[in-house]
């Protein structure tokens, strides 16, 4: 009956032209790098949201985070704060956790300034440069808020892909995917592409050299050789 309507495509375009005032409004720029980038989610409820994962992520991890007086963490921790006061945020309440876990090279961050390190990243990094190029890429999300830009986005098109499967009638998993491949990926390497840029920024101010991360960035694409780069993947290929 609706689409049988004399004004449907009034109605269509009334809905369309609501929904980009939405959007337009929710834009804003991104620090240092000013690209323009939708959020709805206001730093109150970012800072909720954070203190409610912190928790969560610091309780499923137990044992496993070593304590602030370990050689580790405290290696890490005089990098960390080294590059901070770079950063620019001093309302936000940093906090490191060194995770002991000597088979994973990895590291990430939570909103509201909550950083995670494994041990397999202090074996893998031969410089306390290399390892600040990692720590500076954390602490580069959270400059730039990216997880709630991450959040912002599944909120915007989250009612647009239930639409989509009730009018399509296709498979919910196929529109999912059609939606990440088309949205969710390329933003969230654009992400990562910005914490490497601000990353090596915050380095140089805090008086590393940024050069190391090319080094670091070429022995993991070594070390994962043959993985490749597909369109699902979402952060961009250690070469790029």
């Amino acid at each position: 009956m609706w689409f049988k309507d004399p004004l449907f495509y009034f109605h269509i375009a009334g809905v369309a032209g609501l929904f980009g005032l939405y959007y337009l409004y929710n834009l804003e720029r991104v620090p240092v790098t000013y690209r323009w980038r939708f959020n709805t989610v206001s730093e109150f409820h970012e800072n909720q949201f954070a203190e409610r994962v912190h928790l969560e992520t610091v309780e499923a991890r137990g044992d496993s985070i070593l304590p602030r007086t370990s050689k580790e963490h405290v290696a890490v921790q005089r990098i960390f704060d080294h590059l901070l006061p770079a950063a620019g945020l001093s309302d936000t309440e940093w906090e490191l956790h060194v995770i002991d876990d000597p088979d994973t090279t990895n590291a990430f961050a939570l909103p509201g300034g909550k950083v995670f390190v494994y041990t397999g990243l202090l074996d893998f990094c031969t410089s306390d440069d290399e390892l600040a190029s990692i720590l500076g890429h954390e602490i580069a999300h959270t400059i730039c808020r990216h997880g709630m830009e991450s959040l912002s986005r599944f909120l915007l098109w989250l009612p647009l892909y239930v639409i989509s499967c009730v009018a399509s009638g296709l498979d919910p998993d196929l529109v999912a995917l059609a939606v990440n491949v088309a949205f969710r990926y390329p933003n969230s390497r654009t992400q990562e592409a910005e914490a490497d840029y601000i990353g090596m920024l915050l380095m140089a101010e805090a008086g590393y050299d940024p050069s190391a991360a090319l080094d670091c960035w070429r022995r993991m694409e070594e070390q994962e050789a043959g993985t490749g780069v597909s369109y699902k993947s979402t952060h961009p290929g250690h070469h790029n």
